[in-house]
């Protein structure tokens, strides 16, 4: 294993590469978004993305980030999954990750700090899934709409608005975004805001200001789509223990 330590500044991003090894993407701060296997994931500090080896991905952030990278050899790697998800990140295993990219990354095999990166091993092993994600388009009409409400998760223009910047009647979209994505528009649309303000909710950020951000008219429209989508008040979700 090894490791690299990055800080993005807002806006920044890295673009689509791969590697040879598994890769373990966290931000010790700010909100990052992951793209590979035609998914987005919108991630806060307290989860991490684990892309395995040789899949291409980028990472964006609209504020500034500070990446904090395990880099997992490709035999090590089998005993982690084989696709990209998300998984959280316990107090423990946030501070075997801060420790190790603190150390220089070449050291000698049965060195303190190879046992210490063992035990991050494990623990990458062993953490929860999250099933958030966000299903991304081939077609590239609606890529650029996709892109657009990614970056702008509370524009509210109507679905005629983006059938005619696509090109296309309202049929049509409605019925290629359902090939293409799974869900309809209206869905993925209200995925990606419940992603970026759960994102919001972790790093603290107040229920109101995230209801105003994502194009909510009052805070209890979006606490009522909230409670609707996950069982439980934003509130109380971020009160909730995690890990």
């Amino acid at each position: 294993m090894t490791w690299l330590a990055i800080d993005l500044r807002a806006g920044e991003g890295i673009p689509l590469h791969d590697h040879a090894h598994g890769q373990l993407i966290y931000s010790a701060q700010g909100i990052i978004q992951v793209e590979g296997q035609r998914n987005a994931w919108i991630v806060p500090p307290e989860r991490a993305v684990w892309v395995p080896p040789q899949m291409p991905h980028r990472i964006g952030n609209r504020a500034a980030a500070q990446l904090r990278t395990l880099y997992v050899s490709a035999d090590s790697a089998r005993r982690l999954p084989n696709d990209c998800q998300v998984l959280w990140v316990t107090p423990f295993l946030r501070e075997l990750i801060l420790s190790l990219v603190s150390r220089a990354p070449i050291y000698e095999p049965g060195s303190a700090t190879d046992r210490l990166a063992q035990v991050a091993l494990d623990e990458v092993a062993i953490a929860g899934a999250v099933p958030y994600r966000l299903p991304l388009p081939d077609d590239p009409r609606l890529r650029s709409l996709v892109d657009a409400l990614l970056e702008n998760p509370g524009d509210a223009r109507s679905v005629v608005h983006w059938a005619r910047a696509c090109g296309m009647s309202v049929r049509t979209l409605a019925r290629v975004f359902k090939q293409e994505m799974g869900m309809g528009f209206a869905a993925w649309r209200q995925q990606a805001r419940l992603m970026t303000a759960i994102a919001q909710l972790s790093e603290g950020a107040r229920v109101t200001d995230v209801a105003l951000d994502l194009g909510y008219e009052n805070p209890s429209a979006f606490i009522a789509m909230f409670k609707r989508t996950l069982g439980e008040t934003p509130g109380r979700f971020v009160k909730k223990p995690r890990g």
